[in-house]
């Protein structure tokens, strides 16, 4: 049986040859990277929107009032042309108090301007990206496609003939295996014991570990994982 097994993995081995070169595609990768950034940059526009209408809300805000302190301030001015000398130093201050509000508006006014240009900013950079990613996407995505379709007949030759040879190994085995494959242990998964060392990684088996191989015909390395057999 772990003859059977031997063989079912040196023809899946070739299959896994294509599915490395398909997972290890440049052209599959910038596909990746350009679709996952499509896909989360609906939620970064979102996000900007609503700081934009934040931003230009409290700027509406802002110069209302500050329109709002100028016109106090053109009052101060005409009661002052017309009321008693005591009260002018009054009204005086009163209209300075609210030109130095004024003065602290404008300042917050040009930050909110700022703040609002970087938002612009960002979306106008976001838009190019999204372009980029876009085309990125589209060629990267058309090129893969295209290695895809070229080794696609043999993928389907060799899965056919591994079911066919699956049918030959003992069930128990061809699951132990099949566990190792899932988990990406690296080819050779099955190997032949050598003087009691594990050939993929070279740890050295106690008597007890070399004992339970010789029962169980087959275990599993400790170091590697890989499943390690003696004849």
């Amino acid at each position: 049986m772990i003859q059977a097994l031997l063989e079912y993995q040196t023809v899946d081995a070739k299959l896994k040859a294509i599915e490395t070169r398909l997972s290890a595609s440049e052209d599959r990768k910038k596909a990746m990277v350009a679709k996952k950034f499509l896909e989360s940059v609906n939620e970064s526009v979102e996000k900007l929107d609503a700081k934009a209408a934040e931003l230009t809300q409290s700027y509406k805000d802002l110069a209302l009032r500050q329109n709002e302190l100028l016109e106090s301030v053109s009052e101060y001015d005409t009661v002052a042309e017309t009321c008693g000398e005591d009260e002018v130093e009054y009204v005086h201050k009163k209209a300075k108090e609210l030109e130095d509000r004024i003065v602290s508006m404008a300042k917050e006014l040009k930050t909110l301007e700022e703040t609002i240009e970087n938002i612009v900013a960002q979306y106008n950079t976001l838009k190019k990206k999204t372009v980029e990613a876009q085309k990125q996407y589209r060629e990267c995505g058309a090129k893969y496609n295209e290695l895809k379709a070229s080794v696609q007949e043999e993928r389907e030759e060799i899965t056919k003939k591994l079911a066919a040879m699956e049918k030959t190994v003992d069930p128990a085995l061809m699951a132990k295996y099949q566990a190792k494959r899932n988990d990406k242990v690296s080819f050779p998964i099955v190997l032949e014991c050598t003087e009691n060392r594990c050939p993929a990684c070279g740890m050295e088996f106690s008597l007890q570990e070399v004992n339970k191989l010789k029962t169980n015909k087959i275990d599993e390395c400790e170091n590697c994982r890989k499943l390690i057999f003696v004849k």
